[in-house]
């Protein structure tokens, strides 16, 4: 875990701010729960980048929100497969040909086409449970914080 976070974690998330137009020296925090297998908090600092872990028991918290993310991930999956498949029977094929085509190329595939789907602000209000009194802005006057893009607010985006 260790070297994922030091060598794949870090470099991916610099070269994701770098492409959304954030400085160099953005900081990166990867959220994770208290369990055993993950990072130590001793090795898991890189420079401006480091791991912050969910107090224990605290994790049952997480999945009403998860849920719905994952809902609507399905919703999209099952709209991508179902139009993809009548456009292939449309085209003259049958079904049996089309369920030949699918392999988990495919399926990754789609289901990153169905992530793209998903609305920004569903996530945004999937995360304002579990800090609702932090979420992005646009506007950062008045800030008084050490995080680029944070502000406090008591009702959701």
């Amino acid at each position: 875990m260790n070297e994922w976070f030091k060598n794949h974690f870090v470099p991916e998330a610099c070269r994701h701010l770098s492409g959304n137009g954030f400085q160099a020296d953005a900081k990166i925090v990867l959220i994770l729960d208290n369990c055993t297998v993950h990072l130590s908090p001793e090795i898991s600092v890189k420079d401006n980048d480091w791991v912050l872990f969910f107090p224990p028991n605290c994790t049952s918290i997480i999945p009403p929100m998860d849920m719905g993310i994952l809902r609507a991930l399905k919703c999209q999956y099952e709209s991508e497969f179902f139009k993809e498949m009548l456009s292939f029977l449309n085209g003259g094929e049958t079904l049996q040909n089309f369920l030949k085509c699918k392999n988990l190329k495919t399926a990754v595939w789609s289901a990153a086409k169905a992530w793209g789907g998903i609305p920004t602000m569903m996530m945004k209000n999937a995360c304002h449970n579990l800090w609702n009194e932090t979420i992005f802005y646009e506007d950062e006057e008045n800030v008084d914080t050490d995080f680029k893009g944070f502000q406090i607010s008591k009702e959701k985006a």
